[in-house]
């Protein structure tokens, strides 16, 4: 376990953050969206960063001690050493998260100037307004695939909550949203998108492996049942032509479809064939107890049947008058019955 390093992050990014109920998930998103920041991720303008920074700075340090900018202007006026406006640097080392890559003296100015404008802003006000500003961000929350377009060029296909961005030399060049999106599919290193349009286009791309393309699939379809599952709820749509086959070559989804149905309706059917399976041990139990309890009515019904048989013979045999002249009367009579044969031996040899 030494080898490896375990980190807490988010998986999908919200959409609206505002929305986020709890404050402590805001704070997890906003540590999240910090870090980003910092690794170059999370890519903004010069200005867009300075204004993040501040508000970093605001939710951890509070209110700016420092004096403001005129104030720092006049002070700078009577000493003979110039000072710089605000001591943003070493607030930045402190809070590492907050610093962006290639961090320059005049963005930590104008960082240090936004600071002392959220004078009075709670943490939690600030964390909000963090992430509203990164939001509207095109970097925000995009998992980053190294494609190559239909025209040769390099390009980074970006996968959000919005949808799927194509980014060239940094920047976002078209953003193709889920309600957009007929189909994806990818087959080998081949990755199409069906574009909901009158033309019905096919934006094609190319990855460097086919399981680099399958992980872009696969990514695209959590993404596509995450976010888009409530759409799908409301107009009841059930079918989908999603498929999560590990081994095949090809496979497609559509953003009209719940795909988080369809996985639900394979975790059903697993969990149906397990049903099935203990149902019928369940049935097959009872069976062999029905059976065994036939079995025994039927042998009390064939023994009281042999009974009830034999009990007229018995009755017949009771009142005949046969057992009275068979069966003696006395134990005296029965003993000369006994002798009887014997005597008649003795007389035949006598005579």
């Amino acid at each position: 376990l030494s080898r490896f390093s375990l980190h807490f992050g988010v998986r999908f990014y919200a959409s609206d953050p505002s929305r986020l109920l709890e404050e402590y998930t805001r704070y997890q998103l906003f540590l999240q969206l910090r870090r980003d920041l910092t690794s170059g991720k999370l890519v903004c303008s010069p200005e867009c960063a300075a204004l993040l920074i501040s508000l970093a700075l605001q939710s951890d340090l509070g209110d700016c001690q420092l004096p403001l900018a005129a104030q720092l202007d006049e002070l700078q006026a009577k000493q003979k050493r110039a000072k710089p406006p605000c001591d943003c640097f070493r607030a930045c080392q402190r809070l590492k998260l907050a610093c962006v890559p290639g961090q320059t003296a005049a963005l930590e100015t104008r960082a240090a100037e936004l600071h002392a404008s959220h004078r009075g802003l709670s943490a939690g006000c600030a964390e909000l307004s963090f992430l509203l500003a990164a939001r509207q961000l095109d970097h925000y929350g995009c998992i980053m695939f190294p494609v190559v377009e239909s025209n040769k060029q390099s390009a980074q296909l970006g996968v959000n909550c919005s949808g799927l961005s194509v980014f060239r030399s940094g920047s976002r060049q078209q953003l193709y949203g889920w309600a957009n999106i007929a189909e994806i599919s990818f087959r080998r290193r081949q990755f199409s998108v069906h574009i909901c349009d009158a033309n019905n286009s096919v934006v094609e791309f190319q990855l460097a492996s086919s399981r680099l393309c399958k992980l872009a699939w696969r990514e695209c379809a959590q993404q596509h049942a995450f976010f888009r599952l409530p759409h799908n709820r409301h107009h009841g749509q059930q079918q989908s032509l999603f498929s999560l086959g590990v081994t095949q070559e090809s496979a497609s989804l559509s953003p009209h479809s719940s795909i988080a149905a369809v996985v639900a309706a394979r975790l059903n059917a697993a969990l149906g064939i397990v049903a099935q399976q203990a149902s019928a041990m369940v049935s097959q139990r009872r069976r062999r107890v029905v059976q065994e309890q036939q079995q025994q009515q039927q042998q009390q019904q064939q023994k009281k049947h042999r009974q009830h048989q034999h009990q007229p013979l018995r009755r017949a045999f009771q009142r005949s008058p046969w057992r009275q002249a068979l069966e003696p009367a006395t134990p005296a009579a029965a003993a000369a019955a006994a002798a009887l044969p014997f005597l008649r031996a003795i007389d035949g040899d006598f005579s």
